[in-house]
């Protein structure tokens, strides 16, 4: 290669590193980034393929590896669908050196035909000649390898080469790292939130318990007078809903996940954070909602921004210990060039602006300043963390929005939202359905005897036959059994003997198309992939028989 076209290489290659620092350091998702900056690295070095493989811990505690992106030039074979290179363990296939030289820092590089005969085998299945493997480090952890593969020429890898990859390998696990610190100041800072509701809430949940415990002895009265209770279960049946949808907004407030951005509804998330207040404003503090948006919606991700907005009105709250108002508004601006300049962090344009405003205590002006910084707090010593504002803030921005404050002592506090207005196009109205019949055959598994019983019973009177087991060896049994009859299992997710998971993946191995439902009381950790629903307890019969009819 002459002198020009090496420069010209080099450029090349120092651009698409600029671009992947960028794009990594500065996406809130690195994986949603991942396939543009392996395109660019790829095209810069002139490789075949470009790749990124994730590690993880598997149940025996082996390191096992995964592709999780690729890159491929023109005519080149994608890899990304090779059952091969999922869940490979790297002793087991032969790459135990590859695990050494990564856990020390180092790469693994050279041509195909030089290396040990149990590497050559797998690498040259994949037409493979020369390859150089970056490792991944997240801290003091590795968690993967970035890669080139030629698979054309037997290549010797350059400088300019192994600079690239080393330094988007380091931009990359930058990125994996500050991702997880950011889940883990989001978790901690819902679990502050979640222990200043904890005692309203418990006295909810026990006002619920009392009310169906009362509407049921009331109803055991009226059968021993000879009447028909159908008011009474209709009041136990509306109890319990009520019930399950507060626990079930706490499971998925509390849930440790990644931020996943979709079209949100402002009003929905107002609503649920309404719901969750309740418990706490005890009838002394007088809270509004001002909705003035038609279609308030944004691109975000709805349980974080739920978390947002509960911090900020627990904050405002706290400022009013004995009395005051708490007003949460919503409407949309358009924020001109010139406007944009009394904001740090804007850009011109239309936004959703979510308000809330207490008639509290107030901020002095030194305190106004320091309020969004990490770990500054006015409460006690123990009261909190100092995380809510700065965890809120971020949660903002990654949003591509901004957060502000307006304050005045003895008067009130109003913190503002501001996030992009996004235009909803799908239906975000709620459809009732009429209940549909089937007459399919239902393996149920479920360990609560009464659960077990009354499911039973909802199933059959909708025309289902069922076939029923107390754990998930049971229900094993019962399925093989069955030789091929059962057209969908219906199954709790925490079983004796053998858990609900175990049980569908060993269904799956001889049967991988049966469908499945998981119901649980909490949230899985994984659930089996393909035709597989989850369904959070309780559910309602007409919920139930909706998803049976859209999986069959």
């Amino acid at each position: 290669m002459s002198g020009p076209e090496l420069n010209s290489r080099r450029d090349d290659i120092l651009s698409a590193v600029g671009y992947a620092t960028s794009e990594f350091l500065r996406s809130i998702d690195w994986k949603t980034v991942l396939h543009g900056v392996l395109n660019r690295l790829g095209s810069a070095a002139s490789a075949n393929r470009a790749y990124y493989f994730e590690n993880r811990i598997s149940e025996n505690g082996r390191i096992t590896t995964s592709q999780l992106g690729e890159w491929t030039a023109p005519g080149v074979e994608p890899q990304i669908d090779n059952p091969d290179l999922q869940d490979v363990i790297y002793i087991e296939a032969g790459m135990g050196r590859w695990a050494e030289l990564m856990r020390d820092r180092k790469p693994v590089h050279g041509l195909v035909h030089e290396f040990p005969e149990s590497e050559r085998k797998r690498l040259e299945a994949q037409d493979i000649r020369s390859l150089f493997a970056m490792p991944v480090f997240a801290g003091a952890n590795w968690v993967g390898f970035l890669g080139f593969d030629d698979c054309e020429n037997q290549r010797h890898w350059s400088r300019s080469e192994f600079d690239a990859l080393f330094a988007s390998a380091e931009a990359l696990g930058a990125a994996i790292q500050r991702q997880r610190l950011e889940q883990d100041l989001r978790f901690a800072q819902k679990m502050e939130a979640v222990g200043g509701l904890a005692s309203g809430i418990a006295h909810d949940f026990n006002n619920v318990l009392q009310a169906i415990v009362g509407l049921a002895e009331v109803a055991k009265l009226e059968i021993e007078n000879g009447k028909l209770p159908v008011t009474r279960l209709e009041e136990i049946i509306e109890t319990g809903t009520q019930a399950g949808s507060l626990t079930q907004q706490l499971l998925v407030f509390c849930h440790k996940q990644e931020a996943h951005s979709e079209i949100v509804n402002i009003r929905h998330v107002i609503d649920v954070v309404e719901s969750m207040l309740k418990p706490v404003l005890r009838g002394t503090i007088e809270f509004s909602v001002e909705i003035t948006e038609p279609e308030p919606t944004v691109y975000a991700d709805a349980s974080l921004l739920s978390q947002v907005l509960l911090n900020l009105c627990l904050n405002a709250c706290d400022a009013m210990p004995e009395t005051g108002k708490l007003l949460v508004s919503c409407d949309s601006v358009e924020l001109t060039d010139a406007d944009i300049t009394l904001y740090n962090d804007a850009r011109a344009g239309r936004y959703m602006r979510c308000t809330v405003t207490d008639t509290g205590h107030g901020m002095e002006p030194c305190v106004r300043e320091k309020i969004f910084e990490p770990f500054f707090t006015t409460r006690k010593i123990g009261a909190g963390t100092g995380l809510g504002l700065s965890v809120a803030r971020t949660i903002v921005n990654n949003f591509d929005g901004f957060i502000t404050v307006e304050s005045d002592l003895d008067v009130g506090t109003c913190f503002s939202v501001f996030i992009p207005f996004a235009l909803d196009s799908s239906d975000t109205n709620n459809h009732k359905r009429q209940l549909n019949r089937g007459q399919e055959i239902i393996l149920l598994v479920e360990d609560e005897p009464v659960l077990l019983r009354g499911t039973q019973r909802l199933l059959e009177s909708a025309g289902y036959t069922v076939i029923s087991a107390k754990d998930g060896s049971e229900g094993l049994k019962q399925f093989i059994q069955a030789n091929e009859a059962i057209d969908i299992v219906i199954t709790d997710y925490l079983l004796p003997v053998i858990d609900g998971v175990s049980m569908i993946e060993s269904i799956r191995q001889s049967h991988p198309g049966t469908k499945v439902i998981v119901m649980s009381g909490g949230f899985p950790e994984e659930l089996p992939k393909d035709s597989c629903v989850f369904l959070p307890k309780p559910v309602r019969i007409n919920t139930l028989i909706q998803t049976i009819r859209e999986l069959l």
